[in-house]
């Protein structure tokens, strides 16, 4: 059976080099030693697979603009002159998505603009090393610091009712389809400086790029979003609209699926 995986991300084995990330190496030598193709979701993954002499030689690599997005289900609903900012993370809760950075920067932001609220969306995950705990959200939520959604299933509707969606993440992301989801509605994001991240946003065009597990730097781009004008506001958010139009349509990924399906697991 002709296989195709696609690697969406390294995730948190790769985040630290330890023995369990070189016995991951091995497996993936094995696994992937007759491959004829094989999808990447960033050029970081790929390359530091090429350096770790997964492939062979005659193994193709390509490099998809994530799962892409259906332009039509997450339409360009644009930015909003609401009172209050909302800002909104989305990720399932384990540490590496930034969930701390990202309160404590709140924290500062909102006790010099009281007019703004943290949003956060995103399913426990208890079995993971790094999960983060319940009693941590409860906390933030008993003080008032973030209004938790838990689980949602219309994320395009919890999208469409913020201001600016960020992401701090600092785990090996394959392309967060949380970014592209925003950005296609016509949000500004912030999100940082590190993989799968850095491919999505064009920093101070369609949002801001900030350093990994930086407060400062996060707060200083939170801060930036209040301050910047309406009008400035919705144009960054049509900016990154046309980014995902041009990059990111999901129809391209689909295209890229059948051309090695019909090309017998080659693609020119």
């Amino acid at each position: 059976v002709q296989v195709v995986p696609n690697i969406t991300g390294l995730g948190y084995v790769f985040i630290h080099d330890s023995f369990i990330t070189k016995i991951v190496i091995i497996l993936y030598r094995f696994a992937f030693s007759q491959l004829q193709t094989v999808f990447f979701q960033n050029q970081d993954d790929r390359q530091l697979l090429v350096n770790k002499k997964i492939f062979n030689r005659i193994t193709q690599l390509i490099v998809l603009p994530g799962d892409g997005v259906d332009l039509t289900q997450f339409s360009n609903v644009g930015v909003k002159d609401n009172k209050i900012i909302t800002f909104l993370f989305v990720a399932r809760l384990i540490w590496e998505k930034g969930l701390h950075e990202l309160v404590e920067a709140f924290k500062l932001v909102n006790k010099n603009f009281p007019n703004t609220q943290l949003m956060v969306a995103g399913d426990y995950y208890f079995d993971n090393p790094s999960a983060v705990p319940l009693k941590y959200i409860n906390q933030l939520v008993n003080k008032n610091i973030i209004q938790y959604l838990g689980h949602v299933n219309n994320i395009g509707d919890i999208i469409a009712s913020c201001d600016c969606l960020v992401l701090p993440s600092y785990y090996r992301e394959g392309l967060p389809r949380v970014l592209l989801e925003a950005s296609s509605m016509g949000k500004p994001i912030i999100t940082v400086d590190s993989v799968g991240c850095r491919d999505v946003v064009v920093n101070n065009v369609t949002g801001y790029m900030v350093q990994p597990r930086n407060i400062d730097s996060l707060f200083e781009s939170m801060i930036k979003y209040i301050l910047l004008p309406f009008h400035d506001k919705y144009v960054m958010g049509q900016a990154g609209r046309r980014k995902i139009e041009a990059e990111f349509n999901q129809d391209t990924v689909i295209k890229t699926y059948l051309k090695i399906i019909e090309g017998g697991n080659r693609c020119s």
